[in-house]
């Protein structure tokens, strides 16, 4: 496996450790960090990666009061701190951020700053849906690369994918069971205030 061609992030932001987090530079980086940080991650899971690495994380919101809702409703009933790092860029550049909970919350930090900038992340022009296309090529490249097993698991993934037109999915059972994620995506280019 080849290691992952990482800048320096651009903003200073570090992580709940006070390092700073690798800023992936393609897509390539992106599915290396994400398959080692995640090694329960399937075709489904890499699908959900691309889905918010391309988008962000408008799919997810219907409405103000049930967005803070589900939120403090996560933080509450979540439980304690895995170890996750506070941020995770997903998506090339640092483009979209997951923003994990348990470390923000572990942090003593207020969670009316994250929701703030998860609703300002929503709010942006979303990308254009031919984007998600030339995603999905780069990332099948990678996985083709590294790991034969997921890569045969995205060739079918992407099939159903395309053909219903691209739609947000929920993350795995496997990954559910192994890690129970807890985060909300964030533009990268917010996360510099929401962290200082």
């Amino acid at each position: 496996m080849r290691a992952p061609r990482c800048a320096v992030a651009v903003a200073p932001v570090r992580d709940s450790f006070g390092a700073m987090p690798p800023v992936p530079q393609s897509w390539d980086d992106v599915i290396a960090l994400h398959l080692a940080a995640h090694p329960s991650a399937t075709a489904q899971d890499l699908r959900k990666l691309v889905h918010q690495g391309v988008f962000g994380p408008g799919h997810a919101i219907t409405d103000r009061a049930s967005a803070l809702d589900r939120l403090v409703t996560e933080a509450a009933t979540m439980g304690a701190w895995r170890g996750e790092p506070l941020l995770e860029p997903i998506a090339p550049r640092g483009t979209w951020v997951r923003v994990h909970l348990r470390a923000w919350v572990d942090a003593g930090r207020p969670l009316g700053p994250l929701f703030e900038a998860f609703l300002a992340s929503a709010a942006l022009t979303p990308t254009p849906s031919t984007a998600i296309e030339r995603a999905t090529v780069l990332v099948g490249q990678a996985l083709r690369q590294r790991d034969a097993a997921r890569h045969a698991g995205w060739l079918r993934e992407m099939t159903a994918w395309r053909a219903a037109d691209w739609p947000a999915v929920h993350h795995s059972p496997a990954m559910i069971e192994a890690e129970a994620p807890a985060y909300r995506v964030v533009a990268g280019t917010l996360v510099a205030s929401l962290v200082d």
